[in-house]
């Protein structure tokens, strides 16, 4: 060692123990008060929500009905639905057809899509593909 690493009573520097830099530091860290944090929990369950609903009345035949085919936009569903309907058209007869794809499968048909086809259809068909 050259002089310059060494103190005046010829021995190495100190040194300092990692991650405090000085005395003050640590001190401060020693000294510090713990947080406290308050956590909220919430129950996440519900009861289930059932709402009113009354079904349509059951159809006698479906010759020569009018259909409603509402697609939920998974894959192979439109593939699926054409062929269901294709087997209806030759067995029953489809007097017409009314046809909707929704957005996608995780959001629910639009309430005035539905009403109109309640409307127009004898009965509809809820296709899911995959």
């Amino acid at each position: 060692m050259t002089m310059a690493n060494l103190d005046r009573d010829n021995r190495p520097p100190k040194t300092r123990p990692y991650p405090y830099h000085s005395h003050t530091e640590a001190t401060m860290v020693i000294q510090e008060k713990p947080r406290r944090t308050r956590i909220t929990l919430i129950d996440p369950t519900t009861q289930p929500i059932v709402p009113e609903f009354e079904g349509a009345p059951r159809l006698s035949d479906l010759a020569n009905k009018r259909v409603g085919v509402i697609d939920d936009s998974k894959v192979n569903a439109k593939e699926y639905l054409a062929q269901l309907t294709d087997m209806l058209n030759e067995r029953f007869g489809i007097a017409s057809l009314k046809y909707h794809a929704k957005p996608s499968a995780s959001k629910p048909a639009d309430p005035a899509v539905v009403a109109e086809m309640a409307e127009e259809c004898d009965y509809i068909i809820v296709g899911v593909g995959d």
